[in-house]
């Protein structure tokens, strides 16, 4: 095997052993590099030793994963993306919950109770039979911590899929302090972090398990939760300021707005709780679709966004990032804006915003750019710039930025086949003069829907 295929290989493993690769997709990777004639199963158990030697992969879980190689595939339901060219659990997105759900079978609860089984064995090596020969308190909370963490997300899994009533015996445990939060972390004695599911500028998004929803046998005890850059735990003002605002957004309780359930700092992390969403975000439906959106299904999605922002304008709320991956559509159809609260904040003058990076450049108004006062008025050409998108399948600035195209004295192309009403509500957002631009959320809505008399919802 080449020097290539034992990095990807050790990359596939990594990723499985961080909870971002599922057990039955890590299989099929391998049983796909040994079908293809790239590998074999003899190179692919050197690397499994590798991980074994070094007590990265217990015992039985290498043997596991070896059966299940050499053995016959079976006809299983196809994994989540497995429909998407270019898919990788591994890439990190900008969203807040991608559908990475997908059927349990018997053999991931095997893998479970042996990843559990090893983790208990560890305990006992480091705890020693005399007391002299006890280990550092640190690395016991370590291998304890993991062990309930890892049998809280299988309860978990489980209260999901209704295969077992879930509660049981309460358990007490600590997160080991210092380390950045990860997979397997605690917060707060509360929040278990699952799997990684998405991250941007400003912090990653974790599939989490709420402690109290699963103590309280709630069927659906997973949360997302946003782990911040580490400037906002440690910045006392800046972790004030980001509070204050995370209180307003969870003001906003609307049908298109993502619920914020919590604002929190365990330790020196700063984190938000908020609603885990099933579906898919807007920029994944947009790169996997063979053809533009009809205006039809623009303003499915749309209508929802739109009164969302309005709703939120009215109540002294920007959001200031408003970009394909801020808008999910969950699987039972309703559309949904992300990330309120933490872009707006970036108003206040204690925030960089060069060194927050709270917009997107490629989505942003010109005044937005040019560090000018924030309005009403930029959330719209935002949001235009994602109707255009979504009307003909390309970016209304190329490659570029709205400034790019103002400097050149170039203005985005009319689409065509578009109705010339909706073209022009779309085109008057987009101007690069604030001043010329439609005003308010709701004008331009009655402009792109002018045709649907009474649609407008606030």
């Amino acid at each position: 095997m080449s020097e290539a295929g034992q990095g990807a290989h050790r990359a596939q493993l990594d990723a499985f052993l961080a909870g971002r690769l599922p057990f039955a997709r890590l299989v099929k990777d391998l049983r796909t590099a040994v079908a293809s004639g790239t590998d074999d199963t003899t190179s692919i158990g050197a690397v499994l030793g590798e991980y074994q030697a070094v007590g990265r992969l217990p015992n039985d879980l290498v043997a596991m994963i070896m059966d299940e190689v050499a053995a016959r595939p079976r006809a299983v339901e196809p994994l989540p993306g497995d429909d998407e060219p270019g898919d990788d659990d591994t890439v990190r997105r900008d969203q807040i919950g991608r559908d990475t759900s997908y059927e349990r079978s018997a053999i991931d609860d095997r893998v479970d109770d042996v990843v559990l089984q090893a983790l208990v064995e560890e305990y006992k090596a480091l705890r020693g039979d005399a007391p002299a020969d006890r280990q550092d308190d640190a690395d016991l909370d370590h291998f304890m911590s993991a062990f309930v963490g890892a049998r809280m997300r299988k309860t978990a899994y489980q209260a999901e899929t209704g295969t077992r009533p879930v509660g049981g015996r309460k358990t007490s445990f600590t997160g080991t302090a210092g380390g950045r939060a990860g997979v397997g972390s605690l917060l707060k004695d509360r929040f278990v972090l699952d799997r990684d599911i998405g991250g941007g500028a400003m912090g990653t998004v974790f599939a989490a398990v709420d402690r109290r929803r699963l103590e309280a046998g709630d069927g659906h005890p997973y949360v997302a939760v946003k782990v911040l850059d580490r400037t906002f735990g440690q910045d006392s003002r800046a972790f004030r300021t980001l509070e204050a605002e995370a209180r307003k957004v969870q003001a906003l309780a609307h049908p298109n707005i993502v619920q914020v359930y919590d604002f929190d700092r365990d330790g020196s992390d700063a984190f938000i709780v908020m609603e885990m969403l099933r579906g898919r975000a807007l920029d994944e439906i947009l790169d996997a679709r063979p053809t533009v959106m009809t205006q039809a299904e623009m303003h499915t999605i749309l209508d929802g966004i739109l009164t969302a922002l309005a709703f939120a304008h009215d109540r002294g709320i920007l959001h200031c990032d408003v970009k394909p991956s801020n808008i999910f559509v969950t699987s039972d159809g309703v559309s949904k804006l992300l990330d309120f609260g933490i872009a707006s904040a970036s108003t206040l003058p204690i925030f960089d915003v060069d060194q927050l990076a709270s917009f997107t450049a490629r989505y942003a108004a010109p005044e937005v750019m040019e560090r000018q006062l924030r309005s009403a008025a930029g959330d719209v050409f935002s949001i235009a710039c994602v109707a255009y998108e979504m009307l003909a399948g390309d970016h209304p600035f190329g490659e570029g930025t709205a400034i790019d195209m103002r400097d050149r004295g170039a203005r985005p192309a009319p689409i065509p086949d578009v109705d010339r009403r909706v073209m022009n509500a779309i085109l008057k957002a987009l101007a690069f003069d604030p001043a010329e631009r439609v005003a308010s959320i709701e004008d331009f809505a009655d402009r792109l829907q002018g045709n649907r008399k009474g649609w407008f919802r606030r």
